[in-house]
């Protein structure tokens, strides 16, 4: 243990941190922020509209930016690094492709806001939550039954929603 190291990162609505740490005595050796510049340009953003989103990219760019910075600072021989833990904020939706691939990163794709991740302050769907909502408590007991019947009304908006 006396040579082994890991990195935690947290990624957050503004940047992602990272920190790399001797595991054997908790002695942080290098951090780094990285600020997402898309968002930094409010772009997928429409606060009238309540529409907060994110391109994955400035999470894929932020993890790849803090990892390497963290490890150029400490001098740590990557070998050494024995795990990474990930934190991240609340709920972040991506929209997938069907092949598995975030929407946004599919061409054609890559600067339309729908395709974005959709933030935690995102509220534009609150038409929708409100009548799933009043649906919801019109059912009563038959719940399980009839969040089949919303996934098919909403899969007419060529949503798919995964009940388990």
């Amino acid at each position: 243990m006396k040579n082994d190291y890991v990195i935690g990162l947290d990624f957050g609505t503004d940047s992602v941190r990272a920190v790399l740490i001797n595991a054997a005595n908790g002695e942080e050796l290098a951090s780094h922020v990285h600020w997402y510049e898309r968002w930094k340009q409010k772009k997928y953003c429409k606060p009238e509209d309540n529409q907060f989103r994110q391109h994955p990219l400035d999470h894929i760019e932020g993890l790849e930016a803090t990892i390497k910075e963290v490890v150029k600072q400490s001098k740590i021989a990557p070998e050494h690094i024995k795990g990474i833990s990930i934190d991240t904020t609340g709920s972040s939706p991506v929209p997938m492709h069907k092949d598995g691939r975030p929407l946004a990163l599919v061409e054609g794709f890559e600067e339309n806001p729908n395709a974005m991740m959709i933030l935690w302050k995102d509220h534009t769907a609150i038409d929708e939550a409100a009548e799933i909502n009043h649906l919801a408590k019109s059912w009563g007991e038959r719940t399980s039954l009839n969040m089949k019947a919303v996934s098919t009304h909403l899969n007419g908006f060529g949503l798919k929603f995964y009940i388990s």
